[in-house]
């Protein structure tokens, strides 16, 4: 350290700066300085590189050092640019994101890290002041192993990790941080996402169906199941698919259509289009009171009741039976052929709600997507599906499982898996319950091949252990009970039919037809 004059001039290379890079502060007006007030501090970079904003401080009241007068004062903290690993359960939860008035798991972060002296006052519920940012935005209900989120944090005194823990509720955890370069970003840097998908073996057994839905077949025969007739009803001379006053054209969705031809075509098709597409609003009868209402609640409520009681009837039924259901290699071996049709770059415009097949936002790049060997939870077996990709449109991984389900169960045809990847089409597709799904690593291969030898290795390697517990210990007990508490999955399964997507019927009737057609 050299004094001249009144100035303080300092020379320092600062840790997070990257390699050969010499940050040179000037200090000025010491006087200042002393008296608590901001100084002036000038960053200049030797490389030419823009200057670096200096990390802010905050003083540590328990920490005390000694002034030149030989009064003590209050020691001050630097932030520094952090990777934080979290893993968290998503049920109770609105989602991964911060959202006003909604719980979320961002929000608990947030409000734990300011507890635990991470973040100022005065930077709460200002994530840009900190340059706060995630890896990946789940979505309501969805769990995480490996989530990232990046910021600049007060890591000091030692013990930040407790700390944060000890104020975050217990379906969240933090399981360690990682100092990295002042432009490292969660969302920017990471290069591809794991996700996986786990789901009951049941939901492939052809045979899981209600006795409510067997009842309603015995009273309208033929109501779920599509026959010659209904076909020919469900599909105009064109090749369009009708369904009540709306029309969507599966043959083709033509780009070179004027821009009034598209709009009339893509509003037309906003019922078969959307996977999510809600029941019509029904018109409130003005004469019916509230005790009607009330009573047709309870009559549908007590409709979902029975239905549940048959699942759990078939369920106990087949469970240890010599003629139960068996999810054995040749079913893994189906699925894993599905779900390859999914590898490559294609346009997922059908697995997201409100894309137009020419967004280019809907092409997407799939690395790998395999199902793994089933195992045991609870007495009931699993198998999970684990993808991976550069990233991923909302509820598009859902809709992809959905989808794959409805194929493996013979619900639909392969051809369906081609037809809704194609950018000509619009095919309403099933979503898959948010419960199996969750986020399990985000990959930083490019960051640390650049900067890993001169800092911390953005990755899970460290927390191997503490991933693998908090998976079996949390999140998959989580799946395994409330899929028994509340049949989840197996509900779900029984609305994969032709009456909710048509497309299945229509691609059934054209498999058919070119099966039949002379060679």
């Amino acid at each position: 350290m050299e004094k001249n004059g009144n100035k303080r001039v300092r020379q320092d290379v600062d840790q997070d700066v990257d390699p050969g890079v010499a940050i040179k502060c000037v200090v000025e007006d010491k006087g200042a300085c002393e008296n608590e007030q901001s100084p002036a501090i000038v960053a200049v970079c030797e490389r030419g590189q823009s200057p670096l904003s200096v990390a802010d401080e905050i003083e540590d009241p328990s920490a005390k050092r000694s002034s030149s007068n030989g009064d003590r004062e209050p020691k001050r903290y630097k932030k520094r640019k952090i990777a934080l690993m979290i893993a968290y359960c998503g049920a109770g939860f609105q989602g991964m994101q911060r959202n006003p008035g909604a719980t979320t798991i961002e929000g608990e972060l947030e409000k734990a890290l300011f507890q635990a002296g991470a973040i100022q006052d005065s930077n709460v519920g200002q994530p840009k002041k900190v340059g706060w940012m995630r890896a990946a935005r789940t979505d309501k209900g969805v769990s995480a192993l490996g989530q990232v989120v990046s910021g600049n944090f007060f890591i000091d005194p030692p013990g930040l990790v407790e700390r944060v823990n000890s104020h975050l509720p217990a379906p969240i955890r933090v399981l360690g941080y990682k100092r990295v370069t002042p432009s490292f970003d969660a969302k920017q840097n990471c290069v591809r996402r794991r996700y996986e998908y786990v789901l009951p073996v049941y939901v492939f057994d052809p045979d899981l169906v209600t006795a409510c839905l067997a009842e309603q077949e015995a009273n309208n025969p033929g109501a779920s199941e599509l026959d010659d007739g209904a076909i020919a009803a469900l599909t105009s001379s064109d090749g369009a698919v009708q369904s009540d006053s709306t029309t969507v054209d599966t043959t083709a969705v033509d780009v070179s259509d004027t821009a009034s031809e598209q709009q009339t075509r893509s509003v037309s098709a906003i019922a078969l289009s959307d996977v999510e597409t809600a029941p019509a609003p029904r018109i409130q009868n003005p004469e019916e009171d509230g005790n009607q209402r009330a009573t047709r609640a309870a009559a549908k409520e007590a409709e979902k009741d029975m239905e549940m009681a048959e699942i759990r009837k078939y369920l106990m039924e087949k469970s240890g039976a010599k003629n139960a259901f068996q999810f054995g290699e040749d079913c893994i071996n189906r699925l894993n052929r599905v779900l390859g049709r999914f590898v490559g770059s294609h346009s997922y415009h059908n697995f997201t709600p409100r894309t137009k097949a020419t967004d280019p936002s809907s092409l997407r790049y799939i690395i790998s997507f395999e199902a793994e060997s089933k195992f045991v939870v609870d007495g009931v077996e699993f198998v999970r599906c684990s993808v991976v990709g550069q990233s991923f449109m909302l509820h598009q991984i859902r809709r992809m499982v959905g989808l794959a389900v409805a194929v493996v169960r013979g619900c639909a045809p392969e051809s369906i898996l081609e037809t809704a990847l194609r950018r000509d089409s619009e095919v309403k597709v099933p979503m898959a319950p948010e419960l199996g799904l969750f986020l399990e690593e985000c990959y930083y291969s490019s960051y640390n091949s650049k900067f890993g030898k001169l800092h911390e290795e953005v990755s899970l390697v460290d927390y191997t252990t503490d991933v693998r517990k908090f998976k079996h210990e949390v999140i998959y007990p989580h799946i395994a009970s409330t899929e028994a508490r509340d049949l989840v999955f197996a509900s779900w399964v029984q609305r994969i039919n032709d009456e909710h997507f048509p497309h299945f019927a229509l691609a059934r009737e054209k498999e058919n037809l070119a099966k039949a057609a002379p060679k």
